[in-house]
């Protein structure tokens, strides 16, 4: 089974799956959870792990926005666990590195800090 997804982008890729969670390697313009600000039949994460995993509920732990690739986690049928490391999140307590590509030219190193 494969979910249809609306660019060229790849599917997504499993890094980790245990019984607790599943790890994916998102890739950009898949949504992670269905949204109102698109079509009810957008491929969307939610909807490509209930077709991998149809016996499992899943519960997404933080996202990534649609043009945005990256690792998101997901725990698999632990509601309690889910909010607990959604927590995690929350706190600040998990530490998350984003690369991206910009025009023009910057210095080799430092940070942008401009949304």
């Amino acid at each position: 089974m494969t979910c249809e997804i609306d660019t060229d982008a790849p599917e997504p890729e499993i890094l980790f799956q245990d019984d607790y969670l599943v790890v994916l390697n998102k890739p950009a313009g898949l949504l992670v959870h269905p949204s109102w600000i698109s079509p009810p039949n957008t491929p969307n994460l939610i909807k490509w792990l209930k077709q991998h995993f149809p016996a499992d509920t899943f519960h997404t732990i933080h996202r990534l926005d649609r043009a945005t690739s990256g690792v998101i986690v997901f725990v698999r049928n632990d509601k309690q666990a889910a909010q607990q490391m959604h927590q995690q999140f929350l706190d600040r307590r998990v530490s998350k590195t984003y690369l991206c590509v910009v025009r023009g030219w910057s210095d080799a190193e430092g940070t942008i800090d401009y949304p």
